[in-house]
């Protein structure tokens, strides 16, 4: 028997309110992360910052089952440029 675990309510806009259940609030977050992770491991390989402090500095961390490196073809791609730290940015 498949109990229905107890939902919790998200507001999203002022003017509107969603009640998911948990195991559908941790799926979505779940698919949130994921994408965010692999939209920085894409962007680090088309313009050649460190990934690993990017998802760090995110607060993304690598999991075990890290996620793949998406796929790009010949065109899609730059070419591969020196590895550059990112720094903080100075406050005016």
């Amino acid at each position: 028997m498949v109990s229905n675990p107890k939902p919790s309510t998200v507001s999203t806009m002022s003017a509107m309110t969603v009640t998911v259940n948990k195991r559908v609030n941790a799926g979505m977050k779940a698919l949130a992360e994921e994408v965010s992770k692999k939209t920085v491991i894409a962007c680090a390989a088309q313009y050649g910052f460190n990934e690993e402090e990017a998802l760090a500095m995110l607060g993304l961390t690598m999991s075990e089952d890290a996620v793949s490196k998406p796929k790009m073809t010949e065109e899609q791609s730059l070419p591969q440029r020196k590895r550059v730290p990112l720094s903080p940015r100075r406050r005016r």
